[in-house]
């Protein structure tokens, strides 16, 4: 099928594929196939669809920097697809995507992997991890709090957007200087080259001026598949009873843009005072933004 073909039959491909989200099929699963890859479901690293692409391989006829060519050598339009790893097939599918002009966003995943993901108004997964300091935190234990679970990794552009400009430190003080508990959660493999050693990630949280009530490694990325985690940052709010009563980004403008941050709703900020007001979320599940949770592959 020639690409112009692919194009004209993609409006509609996308219309039908929304109407099928739970069913594992989204509008980047569609790009996918057009693409040319294959869904596998979810392999943790990309947490998308997989397909037999790798890094640096010629994909119609352009290298992976070619097609970063179309942003002025980015991924995609304010490194939108940097989520996804460069040369996996969810990868070229996002930036063809952008390339078309189609909003694919920063991640959509697998509906596969959302049906098996911790679900806003039902009781939060618990779980027992060490901190930083090599102690054993268990989320049960601060039943009758709220409490705020961060995906972190200081690797990615994303999250340093909301830690280098202040903006997640600042919203973890105001959440625990209402009483809320602040979970910092690290589910990135060893053998990442984002991963840090607990020592110095608390280091880099502290030079920032970071105040988490724990920083939890999960370096064997059980409890971030236990929640569906995807991205860093990817937020979640768990209420005094145990139930999951927020689930997504931290704020409303997916970039890696500091600039983004004042004009952005910060969904965990509102979120928070609406749970600590007796209220509901009125924006309970939104989409989280930034880069792809690097999990440890199956062995």
């Amino acid at each position: 099928m020639s690409r112009a073909s692919r194009h004209r039959i993609l409006a509609a491909m996308l219309s039908a594929c929304l109407l099928s989200l739970l069913g594992g099929c989204t509008p980047l699963t569609v790009l996918a196939v057009l693409g040319g890859c294959k869904d596998g479901g979810s392999n943790g690293s990309s947490g998308g669809v997989t397909g037999s692409v790798t890094t640096g391989e010629v994909r119609d006829g352009m290298t992976i920097a070619q097609t970063k060519a179309w942003f002025n050598g980015s991924d995609g339009p304010d490194n939108v697809c940097q989520a996804y790893p460069d040369g996996q097939c969810t990868w070229w599918a996002c930036m063809r995507g952008h390339k078309i002009g189609l909003d694919v966003g920063s991640y959509w995943g697998n509906g596969g992997d959302w049906a098996a993901s911790a679900t806003v108004g039902q009781s939060a997964p618990d779980f027992t991890l060490k901190d930083a300091s090599g102690n054993t935190v268990k989320l049960s234990d601060f039943k009758g709090k709220h409490v705020v679970l961060e995906w972190t990794n200081p690797g990615c552009p994303f999250v340093k957007k909301h830690y280098d400009s202040g903006n997640m430190p600042t919203t973890q003080k105001h959440a625990t200087g209402q009483g809320v508990v602040w979970l910092s959660i690290n589910s990135t493999e060893k053998a990442s080259s984002d991963y840090l050693e607990p020592a110095k990630l608390m280091a880099w949280k502290q030079e920032r001026k970071s105040t988490p009530s724990a920083i939890l490694m999960d370096e064997e990325g059980t409890v971030g598949k236990a929640y569906g985690a995807r991205t860093t940052p990817h937020m979640y709010i768990v209420n005094p009873q145990g139930q999951l009563i927020y689930a997504g980004g931290i704020d409303s403008i997916p970039s890696a843009r500091p600039a983004d941050i004042e004009k952005a709703t910060n969904y965990v900020k509102v979120g928070l005072a609406e749970a600590l007001a007796g209220k509901p979320i009125s924006a309970a599940t939104t989409a989280p933004y930034g880069c792809s949770i690097k999990y440890k592959s199956p062995a």
